[in-house]
């Protein structure tokens, strides 16, 4: 005997939401609004246990009961974002999806501030989201515990023999057991989906601990989203399922697939552990089918895509840019055709533009995106930042200044970094007495901690700040280390900047190392690529410091330069010389014993010349080479760098060998 419940074994008792106006026909079986436009208008329902809303199994009538939900995501992409929160907030408390809503606008805060404050917000409203759609499955499905843990073991195994098998959509619907109804699907997807953006935060905490805590979550994210989709497919009419279950199935099953294979490989063995298997290619397709099919996760789903298509691609442009870049445009067009003035989307759209080069295009969106919402704040902080980013790129250290001691005024993100950042913008523009000042403020400000771990970019102030503290490098001689130009190397700036400003840059850094070369006695002839970089100098050179440096020191301090040096180099196709560059860090990679960074980050560099000239076995090798170093500032960015680096290689051998048995 089945242990699901029929829906005519309940005997449904309907009561007004607590919150909500409503007109209910009872005769005649049709809604009507109220005569006036109020706002707080939301639908009849009929509640189960503990105020919890009984599920829907008929999709017309559940999808016009969802009127409310499409009325918050058009205020969301209309900037109105208050009222987008005041719609779902009327109904979190006892409507799972409604949760889930009112979540995600915590989670989208969390991604933007990496506040753990907000975090922890939003696992709180994502649990109480994923409470809300177990109980609604407590309508359908009240196993003992026996039967629970055998048919769960049956499910996961029926799932892994099931999964990804074309021939589930042509499955005879009157076969086996009953279809699953709409509204338990509905309430699975909803718990599915807490799961997936409670991963989504673990891994902001960059430790692995989070990781192997976001793998159980993403396992059982997963099975859900698993569960659902087969269930899609053995009905024959995808119509007997309401639209937005059918696109958060997709939205869901898609993410999921997407981005679980493109996790790098510290967070991909924590998947592996726990069951997880991914189909990249699957995932974009469905991912994409949910943006076409208009639905309330629709626009979501571009959101997925572009991040995809537009912003991981930023990790490592060389490789990934070609291809990413048409694919990116094609959504982010589609999507402000939908949605002119989003603010969300006007800020992909400077993303997108950076990975095309173009600046000018770039600084536009975001300052629109800024300029079209006044009510999020952190959206705004997080255009002022690109915007910084952006200044940075174009060598205006001045505009720079503008918008970094902006955040650092509104204390968003991490005022120690914005800090830094202003003080690297003053040594550039020469005013090294103020940039020596802000350098000593910024170690009493670092304060960032996500999992019990300060954030990567503030342990890298806190070293950087005690290199500059000292006698040998502080005031005037911190102009020699660039620490812009290494800021930019960092964030993979010179892959969005034009030649002209890449060519200042590697002037700057000729005139640099010459300094350096003279005082220290180092031989640098084997990196000098012509005439003009042994007569670079620089216009009133700081003098050496009292005390004599020691030769180890220098060699920490020039391998940074050398390795920018060849980056920027190759930025500029001139890969020999580049190659000679890498070569001399290489030939002393026993001796850095400060600038861990600098040696993965080379071998990722001489990857990126290999593929420039068309060697991948050589890309692919250099970039192994990188990933077995260990215990430096910003490896989790390089292991991403790297990953989807290795990911698109992998893809076009498996696209040639396809083409060749053709």
């Amino acid at each position: 005997m089945s242990d699901r419940k029929h829906r005519a074994d309940f005997e449904p008792v309907t009561v007004p939401h607590p919150h909500a106006r409503f007109v209910h026909d009872h005769d005649s079986g049709t809604h009507s609004e109220p005569d006036n436009d109020d706002e707080e208008w939301t639908a009849a329902a009929e509640a189960v246990e503990n105020d919890v809303l009984k599920p829907i199994d008929d999709p017309r009538e559940q999808e016009r009961l969802d009127r409310d939900i499409e009325r918050a995501v058009e205020y969301f992409f209309s900037n109105q974002f208050e009222e987008a929160e005041q719609v779902m907030v009327k109904r979190a408390h006892c409507d799972p999806l409604f949760a889930l809503g009112y979540a995600g606008v915590y989670v989208l805060k969390a991604v933007m501030t990496f506040n753990e404050s907000d975090m922890s917000s939003a696992a709180a409203k994502l649990d109480q989201a994923e409470a809300l759609a177990t109980a609604q499955l407590g309508y359908y499905f009240r196993p003992s515990a026996l039967s629970s843990a055998i048919s769960g073991i049956a499910g996961l195994i029926g799932s892994t023999l099931r999964f990804g098998r074309a021939s589930s959509s042509s499955k005879d619907e009157t076969a086996g057991p009953p279809l699953m109804p709409n509204g338990e699907m509905r309430a699975i997807l909803v718990r599915g989906e807490a799961n997936l953006f409670q991963a989504m935060l673990l891994l902001l905490q960059e430790s692995l601990f989070a990781f192997m805590k976001a793998g159980l979550k993403f396992r059982k994210g997963y099975l859900s989203y698993t569960k659902t989709y087969e269930e899609m497919m053995r009905y024959r009419n995808i119509g007997d399922l309401d639209r937005h279950t059918v696109g958060g199935i997709k939205f869901g099953w898609g993410t999921m697939n997407s981005f679980m294979s493109m996790l790098p490989g510290t967070a991909l063995k924590a998947l592996t552990v726990v069951g997880v298997q991914t189909d990249k290619a699957k995932g974009l397709q469905a991912l994409r089918e949910s943006f076409e099919n208009r639905n309330i996760r629709s626009l979501f789903a571009s959101f997925n895509l572009l991040a995809i298509h537009g912003i991981l691609p930023s990790f490592s442009p060389t490789i990934l840019a070609p291809v990413s870049i048409p694919l990116a445009e094609d959504i982010v067009n589609e999507s402000l055709s939908r949605h002119p003035k989003s603010g969300l989307h006007l800020f992909l759209s400077g993303r997108v533009h950076r990975l095309k080069r173009d600046l000018k295009a770039s600084n536009e969106a975001f300052e629109k995106s800024v300029e079209v919402q006044v009510q999020w704040k952190e959206l705004k902080s997080l255009c002022w930042y690109e915007l910084g980013l952006n200044a940075m790129f174009e060598l205006d250290w001045r505009k720079a200044q503008t918008h970094m001691e902006t955040l650092s005024t509104e204390n968003y993100w991490s005022k120690a970094f914005y800090t830094y950042a202003v003080a690297v913008c003053h040594t550039h523009l020469s005013n090294l007495t103020e940039a020596s000042r802000l350098y000593g403020e910024a170690p009493a400000l670092i304060n960032r901690k996500v999992g019990g771990r300060t954030i990567g970019v503030e342990q890298y102030v806190a070293r950087k700040t005690a290199i500059f503290a000292s006698d040998a490098w502080n005031g005037d001689r911190t102009i020699l280390l660039l620490p812009g130009l290494e800021m930019l190397f960092i964030w993979h700036g010179f892959a969005f900047m034009s030649v002209d400003k890449l060519k200042e840059s590697k002037r700057e850094v000729e005139s640099a190392l010459k300094v350096l070369e003279r005082e220290s006695g180092i031989d640098l002839s084997s990196i000098w690529t012509d005439t003009d970089t042994v007569d670079a100098t620089m216009d009133d050179p700081p003098p050496p410091p009292s005390t004599p440096i020691p030769l180890h020191e220098y060699t920490d301090r020039l391998a940074p330069l050398i390795l920018i040096y060849a980056s920027i180099l190759r930025e500029l196709n001139l890969l020999n010389a580049s190659i000679k560059s890498l070569d001399w860090v290489f030939e002393r990679d026993r001796d850095i014993k400060q600038e861990k960074f600098v040696i993965p980050f080379a071998h990722y560099e001489l990857g990126l010349v290999y593929w420039m000239r068309g060697d991948r076995e050589g890309c692919a090798r250099s970039m192994a080479r990188a990933k077995e170093f260990k215990g430096y500032n910003f490896e989790f960015r390089l292991e991403l760098r790297i990953h989807l680096s290795l990911m698109r290689i992998e893809e076009l051998l498996k696209e040639e060998e396809a083409a060749a048995v053709q």
